[in-house]
């Protein structure tokens, strides 16, 4: 057969999956006879055919995707569940956060008398309080600024003075520490107001007992400052504020998944839609191809 060329012995071209393609989910089973197979020898129309066998498997993704979403059990209402589980357990959390059961108030402190004995603001802020035998002094460094030599006023801090001293004898000393804290708090303010009161030439309360400083807290516990705040009510506003940023981001992750499934359900018949023209644009190219 001397006019028979080898090289040009017709081959048929294979690609992607078998020609018996497996039942995706919810049974949308891809046609058999648009699915992988044979491609057509026709050059152009091949190109065209793998190109939209491709679309048609992003589409059935599409298609199983919406479908799950609108079952009665979908990953969205599982993920949902564990949120939910979550957020009930910070809820039950911050309601009892809410609730402080102090049994522990401290004990009232003597009604020593607190005085501002002296107290400058030029030309470096200085507030001297004596409270019983024990002097305290509290003093603010000035930062002059290089560019026209203007001062930055900073915090007034304790230069001299044992608070330990201030704590009656009768408080445990697991609760030293905690009332020192405290009276360091309100001393802090006194001193403060002070020196705001030298600077403004406004008239300063001359003394209050040192049982203002530090005032037995029925409800939290321990002691309150002048300010009617504390440690461990601090640590209870800090508490309350992270459960309750945990609980909005819980409950947005939740809001998340709840919209993403409703969306998915609402691009269904879409992506019905779409698997049909694509399906009759691949039986059209087959047709054209081995035509």
């Amino acid at each position: 057969m001397p006019g028979w060329k080898f090289w040009e012995k017709a081959e048929m071209k294979t690609e992607g999956p078998p020609a018996t393609a497996p039942a995706g989910r919810f049974n949308v089973r891809p046609r058999t006879d648009l699915v992988g197979g044979a491609l057509p020898d026709d050059r152009e129309a091949a190109p065209m055919l793998s190109a939209l066998r491709r679309r048609r498997d992003a589409v059935l993704f599409d298609v199983e995707e919406a479908t799950l979403a609108g079952e009665g059990a979908n990953p969205w209402l599982s993920r949902v569940a564990t949120i939910e589980e979550a957020a009930q357990a910070v809820e039950a959390d911050l309601a009892a956060v809410a609730r402080p059961i102090a049994t522990d108030s401290g004990p009232a402190l003597p009604s020593t008398a607190v005085m501002v004995t002296a107290a400058t603001d030029a030309p470096s802020p200085r507030v001297t309080i004596q409270v019983g035998a024990t002097e305290v002094v509290y003093v603010e460094d000035l930062d002059w600024s290089e560019r026209g030599h203007q001062v930055a006023r900073t915090e007034l801090y304790l230069e001299s003075g044992d608070l330990q001293s201030l704590v009656p004898a009768n408080v445990a000393q697991d609760r030293r520490s905690e009332l020192v804290e405290v009276l360091g708090d309100s001393l802090f303010r006194v001193a403060s107001e002070a020196r705001d009161a030298s600077a403004g030439d406004r008239p300063l309360r001359a003394s209050r007992p040192l049982s203002e400083l530090a005032v037995p807290d029925a409800e939290f516990g321990g002691w309150v400052d002048v300010t009617g705040t504390s440690p461990r009510r601090r640590a209870h506003a800090l508490r309350v504020a992270e459960l309750t940023t945990e609980l909005e981001r819980l409950r947005t992750e939740r809001d998340k998944e709840l919209e993403e499934m409703a969306r998915w359900r609402e691009r269904l018949p879409v992506a019905q839609r779409r698997l049909r023209d694509v399906d009759e644009q691949i039986a059209a190219a087959l047709a054209t191809g081995t035509s």
